[in-house]
């Protein structure tokens, strides 16, 4: 992979496997709603009674979903038998979504961050199995700030895109989502990614406003000789 701007990545084509690897490590978000509608079943695997928002799981669990107009939770066995992946594909995502989310947990510890929950992608190249897409971002990723969820569990804030879900949540237009989210909103979720990618990596966003983004993707594009 090559950076050509900040904007624009080089990439090889992979075949993509058309399901999300979700592993998660605490419950909450959608499958706490779930859970506290009654449901103990997710992706083919059965939760445990007494569980309470946001508690940790003993160990961190795949809720496999396809990747569709509609994602849908969906278990191993019938990734399988709909012809969504073979069970020796499935087998080496889930392992190596497990073994990523691991790592990710551990560099986000370091920086005061609890990996809540993520989802991982992955494709073919050459019939070996890769990565694809996003990794342990805001957009695909759930935080939290490991100080602020020790002191209140249940209510822990969130530095990630849940901000976005649970305002649409709250402003249905006629049960549908908003086509479009107010400029304080926009602002408040922009401030929070700058946050999180400041906290992970250590430096500051840094974002040109020298130019239009297009006449500086073009530039950097010719620079490369791609146009």
């Amino acid at each position: 992979m090559q950076l050509i701007d900040p904007n624009v990545s080089l990439v090889r084509e992979a075949v993509p496997i058309r399901v999300e690897m979700v592993v998660r490590g605490y419950l909450t978000g959608s499958m706490w709603r779930g859970y506290a509608q009654g449901e103990r079943a997710f992706s083919g695997l059965t939760v445990g009674e007494g569980l309470h928002k946001n508690q940790a799981f003993a160990q961190p669990i795949v809720t496999p979903t396809t990747k569709e107009k509609s994602d849908r939770p969906i278990s191993p066995a019938d990734l399988v038998s709909e012809g969504w992946t073979t069970a020796t594909l499935y087998e080496q995502m889930e392992q190596t979504a497990l073994q990523l989310f691991r790592r990710g947990t551990q560099r986000l510890a370091e920086k005061g961050l609890l990996l809540v929950d993520t989802k991982y992608e992955f494709g073919l190249i050459d019939e070996q199995l890769i990565l694809i897409d996003e990794i342990h971002t805001p957009d695909s990723s759930r935080f939290w700030q490991a100080d602020d969820y020790a002191q209140n569990p249940a209510d822990a804030a969130q530095i990630d895109k849940e901000y976005i879900r649970q305002w649409m949540l709250a402003n249905l237009i006629d049960g549908d989502y908003p086509h479009s989210l107010p400029p304080h909103i926009v602002y408040e979720a922009s401030r929070r990614y700058q946050q999180i990618y400041t906290t992970v990596t250590g430096n500051v966003l840094h974002v040109d406003e020298s130019m239009p983004i297009e006449t500086r993707i073009r530039q950097n594009l010719q620079q490369a000789g791609f146009i």
